[in-house]
């Protein structure tokens, strides 16, 4: 329930509290992260610096996950990392995307909201700016 309770409250706060908008090109800093950590893996592995809780449960490695031993089964962890890059990673910010995409926006065009406002702009250039509305 670690990360689980995290993924719950992230989700309310970014679509439903702020209303983050995900746009596409936003996918590659999501994939960058992912190899990112990916790298971290593989350096954790090799590196020597341990793990604190492997003598906790079934882990024979210094892994952070046992699912990522990278000494112990380099293959099985290639094929996850691979799975997770090129698979899940798309498919989930797909589903990010397209809920940001269908809730309401919380910025609109000044001259569709002035009315709703009161707002009376005496000049052009405010008129165009964007309002941000809470």
């Amino acid at each position: 329930m670690v990360h689980g309770g995290g993924l719950i409250l992230i989700t309310i706060d970014g679509f439903f509290l702020s209303r983050i908008p995900l746009r596409a090109k936003q996918f590659i800093f999501f994939e960058l992260l992912s190899c990112l950590y990916i790298l971290w893996s593989v350096l954790h592995a090799f590196s020597g610096i341990g793990n604190p809780y492997v003598d906790i449960g079934d882990q024979t490695d210094d892994a952070v996950y046992n699912t990522l031993a990278w000494r112990n089964k380099p293959v099985g962890a290639l094929i996850l990392a691979a799975g997770v890059f090129f698979v899940a990673n798309p498919l989930i910010y797909l589903f990010c995307w397209t809920v940001s995409w269908l809730l309401p926006r919380r910025c609109y065009e000044a001259n569709k909201t002035e009315e709703s406002f009161g707002n009376n702009f005496e000049d052009d250039e405010a008129a165009n700016e964007a309002v941000v509305v809470y």
